[in-house]
């Protein structure tokens, strides 16, 4: 499913941090559990 992501930062952070920033978002999208017998997007059970 296509994405769109934006990250806002006032040139606070250098560009190694934002990129970890931007994996960590991206496990935690791609990341499934169990819910009723059916595997969902974690972010839905939030």
């Amino acid at each position: 499913m296509p994405l769109l992501f934006v990250e806002v930062d006032n040139g606070t952070e250098g560009p190694p941090i934002v990129a970890d920033k931007i994996e960590r978002y991206r496990r935690f999208f791609a990341r499934r559990v169990s819910l009723a017998g059916r595997e969902v997007p974690l972010w839905r059970t939030v």
